[in-house]
């Protein structure tokens, strides 16, 4: 048997998955896909696509825009109202600063005989006898340095039918996403194509509470995936490769991947590495468990990143460290509220919104039977402090939300990190 398609064609974490795509409801009446779509075609509409992280926001405007009109900024690198323009103009290959050369002719007449005798070196040697007069024409170049018009680049994009696609729209400051709001507003209104991704309901005021906005929103909140949407990946993908996978893999595949599709993609991918699917064509089925754990294990690889955040968590604030309760877990050792907080977390089976009560019952699995475990004030009190920490340590770690008594894993990874770093 010859595979038509490699493992790396089929599933693609961190790239347009042309082969996995899958094209999901956003209600009984259309797609996302069909919702964007239609956005982008009615003038004077902005697009604002919200959902959790990992949750195919960029994708899904990948498979509507073409890749060659897309202009993708990153609100990550804007920190400046400079660097939101100075990204625009990168993605165009278009130079912010152009330099311009202006020219001035000073001409100066000389009469009667000339040559050494005008008194000018220049025409020194020249024999000019004879002549009724001669022209001296000196040319002054001048060059400058002169900003791109905002406007022209905006210009462009409308002409060239252009969509500007602001990514993590979050990480900007309230101030400059106020800017580009206003910048938005104006701007669609003229014919600019834009779409703004963020995270949902979180440091997007600037375009929700808008009041010149308002009807000039297409709101597009992706929802968390479901199990039947998540197990189309590795049923398309392995299917392509000539594999079948046990309804068990899947499942198992499905439950670990946490709601996110690029979870999902990159758990394949390694599954397939792990086998060596791409060399070993003798590989037609997938029904070992421990196959997808070794895949899984080599996915957090790829994540090491969170290991300085969790060493925060276990950390915790330096007021009363020395004198925090020991509690005694199920493994035999002793450790104390944070540590128990971020094992509770990593229990089976991974959750993306924990309620108090349902903390408190998992925090008792994580106990020796009979110890004692903490009362909620103290959980409550524990996990404020747990986001004050990841507050302090900058947007990029914004893993985990604690509000109205439930625990929210904004970051799916995060969560995947935790239960499967060895």
């Amino acid at each position: 048997m010859v595979r038509s398609y490699t493992s790396p064609d089929i599933f693609q974490p961190t790239s347009y998955p042309e082969y996995t795509y899958v094209n999901r409801l956003f209600d009984e009446r259309e797609t996302y896909k069909e919702r964007l779509n239609k956005a982008l075609r009615t003038k004077g509409i902005l697009a604002l696509i919200t959902g959790a992280s990992k949750s195919g926001k960029t994708v899904l405007c990948y498979s509507v825009i073409p890749v060659d009109k897309i202009v993708e900024i990153s609100g990550s690198h804007i920190r400046a109202l400079d660097d939101f323009w100075i990204q625009i103009a990168e993605k165009l290959q278009i130079p912010v600063e152009i330099e311009t050369t202006t020219q001035q002719s000073n001409e100066t007449s000389f009469g009667g005989e000339a040559g050494g005798k005008a008194g000018i070196p220049l025409l020194a040697d020249l024999s000019l006898k004879g002549t009724t007069g001669a022209k001296f024409i000196d040319i002054e170049a001048t060059k400058e340095k002169q900003q791109r018009s905002k406007s022209s680049m905006i210009d462009y994009m409308i002409q060239n039918q252009n969509v500007l696609v602001i990514d993590d729209f979050h990480y900007v400051t309230p101030e400059i996403q106020k800017y580009i709001a206003r910048v938005l507003k104006s701007e669609i209104f003229r014919g600019l194509k834009a779409v703004v991704v963020s995270l949902p309901h979180r440091s997007d005021d600037a375009i929700r509470l808008n009041p010149d906005l308002i009807g000039r929103v297409r709101y597009i909140n992706i929802e968390p995936w479901s199990p039947e949407e998540l197990s189309q990946i590795p049923k398309k993908g392995f299917e392509l490769l000539g594999i079948t996978v046990a309804n068990s893999i899947v499942d198992l595949l499905v439950e670990e991947s946490i709601t996110s599709p690029q979870l999902m993609q990159q758990n394949c991918l390694n599954l397939a590495y792990e086998l060596n699917i791409d060399e070993d064509l003798l590989v037609v089925n997938i029904n070992d468990n421990k196959y997808v754990y070794n895949a899984f294990v080599e996915t957090t690889r790829d994540y090491e990143n969170y290991n300085p955040v969790i060493q925060k968590l276990i950390t915790g604030p330096p007021q009363g460290r020395d004198k925090r309760i020991q509690y005694k877990l199920r493994n035999g050792t002793n450790l104390d509220i944070y540590h128990v907080i971020l094992k509770m977390l990593a229990e089976d089976p991974p959750l993306i919104s924990i309620d108090i009560a349902e903390i408190q019952q998992r925090i008792t699995k994580v106990l020796l039977v009979g110890e004692k475990p903490p009362n909620p004030l103290t959980v409550s009190n524990t996990l404020a402090q747990i986001q004050k920490i990841l507050q302090e340590t900058g947007e990029m770690f914004q893993i985990l939300e604690w509000r109205e008594q439930k625990l929210y894993v904004l970051d799916p990874f995060f969560l995947f990190y935790l239960r499967w770093n060895k």
